[in-house]
């Protein structure tokens, strides 16, 4: 071969190795490029039930976020319409027919006043039945209406009692989300069992809902709860949103046991939750615009504390909203 060959060849050779090399190079970014999106969209839909399952928590024992809200009340008014000009009428007909009748009968003579007598008597007679007959007509019709007030609520003035209704359309409506969720999540992670384990404990919990039982509901969500850290652990890199996932599942493990009475348990439960959430003081990641409702959110943990030490329901449940508050603006 001769050395003009050999340079060509060479030179073919090298396009040909760069070519290849770009081909796989634009290959991998596309592959990366879509794993990224596909553990942003799994991100996204545990979001979607986090949120979900924050609701649940709350409506066990009446907890809004709103002070507010707007009540509804049926109003049944009823209008009756009577025809009182055809009565008024009738009336006085029958007695102008009676006057008639009294004259007719002082200036005839006693043969024939008897006859036009006993005449107008029966003209009476007709008028007064045609009187009552109109007496009993008339018309009544009913409206329903609806009343729409604002009400304040409040912890303190919340009602005791569980409403299942809408807690149970939710739960069904998320079994539509669940399937996606887990044939995305098995894009992003070979931990299979685990993703079927959580599908497993989300039945669970439906049917704890569908008996409704507050207690096993509580402890269901809990379970369910559980693995929102470990499978946002799989789809995204924001360390600050792991530590708030994990900081609420001690916080709502706390809160489920508030029916028990075991404030040695919920005392232990609120303590995790400081200790993992002081992680994000001292982290270097966190930028100056969370740095704010971080030091808020850990000082509101702290008072948490000290209602978990007064041993008060309604003024845990109190810091509790007003913590969860804060702690999702993070």
């Amino acid at each position: 071969m001769s050395r003009t060959k050999k340079i060509v060849f060479s030179v073919i050779l090298v396009i040909f190795v760069i070519a290849i090399g770009f081909v796989v190079t634009r290959v991998i970014a596309s592959q990366d490029g879509q794993k990224k999106l596909s553990k942003e969209k799994v991100y996204s839909e545990l979001q979607l039930v986090e949120g979900k399952l924050v609701n649940f928590f709350n409506q066990m024992n009446q907890i809004e976020f709103e002070n507010y809200k707007i009540a509804v009340e049926e109003v049944k008014e009823s209008n009756q319409k009577t025809d009182n000009q055809s009565q008024n009428q009738d009336g006085q007909g029958s007695s102008s027919e009676g006057q008639s009748s009294g004259e007719n009968s002082e200036g005839n003579a006693s043969g024939s006043s008897g006859g036009e007598s006993g005449g107008s008597s029966s003209g009476g007679s007709s008028g007064g039945s045609s009187g009552g007959s109109s007496s009993g007509s008339g018309s009544t019709s009913k409206q329903d209406t609806k009343k729409y007030t604002m009400e304040a609520v409040g912890v303190l003035t919340r009602s005791d009692q569980v409403e299942w209704q809408p807690i149970k359309i939710e739960v069904e409506n998320l079994y539509l989300s669940i399937p996606t969720i887990i044939l995305d999540l098995y894009q992003v992670t070979d931990n299979h069992e685990e993703v079927l384990a959580f599908s497993s404990e989300f039945d669970n919990l439906t049917k704890a809902v569908k008996d409704e039982d507050k207690e096993k509901t509580l402890q269901q969500l809990t379970k369910v709860y559980e693995f929102m850290p470990k499978l946002a652990s799989y789809c995204s890199d924001d360390e600050t949103g792991k530590v708030v996932l994990k900081t609420k599942e001690s916080i709502f493990k706390a809160y489920s046991k508030l029916d028990t009475g075991d404030w040695n348990a919920i005392d232990q439960e609120v303590k995790a939750g400081i200790q993992e959430f002081s992680r994000l003081l001292t982290s270097v990641s966190v930028n100056e615009q969370n740095q704010f409702n971080i030091n808020k959110g850990y000082i509101m943990l702290n008072e948490l504390q000290k209602a978990v030490e007064k041993q008060d329901v309604e003024i845990f449940l109190i810091k509790y909203k007003n913590l969860l508050e804060d702690l999702n603006s993070l």
